[in-house]
């Protein structure tokens, strides 16, 4: 498909936006009570809601499935605590077209025992759900220079750097790298096998 803008579209964007932003709560109550699964409540939202709203969002829909203990922002330990005190940081995304995603603002000098990372790939229609031990992350953020945000100057000073991430299992070519290989071994195919899952204990 080929797209072609002028300021008509802009003008219709800004009137979707405002209405979008408007509506931005009851999108969420209507997931909500939409009675599907997570999975499909998932879908609704990277549809529905902004990234950054989907991906809160998300982590919510686990938590409360699940009965998590939610974390402040100023603890530094992750999302949510689990009901054996396991300390989880969630990271929800879309593969793009070409298999590939970024699991964002990982916190190697923060005390979490476990990432959940979920991604969905709506060429394929393929969920990606997989419940790691943190040492997985922890190592490869060891291995990038780059830091998510600053400046080189400014990183070197600092000690507590975000990392980015970026995995791939690239469909079509049935080639996934190093990282998507680790996260696969810890990988289930529903939400409501995590419950089975020995890395909760």
């Amino acid at each position: 498909m080929e797209y072609k803008f002028t300021k008509d579209d802009v003008e219709i964007a800004k009137k979707e936006l405002k209405i979008e932003a408007e509506d931005c709560d009851k999108i969420k109550k209507a997931i909500l009570d939409s009675g599907l699964t997570i999975e499909e409540k998932c879908i609704l939202a990277f549809w529905k809601l902004k990234s950054q709203s989907s991906g809160i969002f998300i982590e919510n829909l686990v938590k409360e499935k699940f009965l998590f203990t939610n974390i402040s922002s100023s603890e530094g330990n992750g999302d949510f605590k689990t009901n054996t005190k396991k300390y989880v940081e969630c990271k929800a995304g879309m593969f793009n077209i070409n298999g590939t995603s970024n699991i964002p603002q990982c916190r190697p000098y923060q005390k979490i025992d476990l990432y959940l990372i979920y991604k969905y790939d709506p060429i394929n229609d393929f969920h990606f759900i997989s419940l790691c031990p943190s040492d997985i992350i922890n190592n490869k953020c060891k291995k990038i220079i780059s830091s998510s945000h600053g400046d080189k100057i400014s990183n070197k000073k600092n000690k507590n750097n975000e990392k980015s991430i970026r995995i791939s299992y690239k469909p079509s070519q049935k080639i996934p790298n190093a990282v998507y290989k680790e996260l696969e071994k810890y990988s289930v195919k529903t939400f409501d096998e995590l419950s089975k899952n020995e890395n909760w204990k």
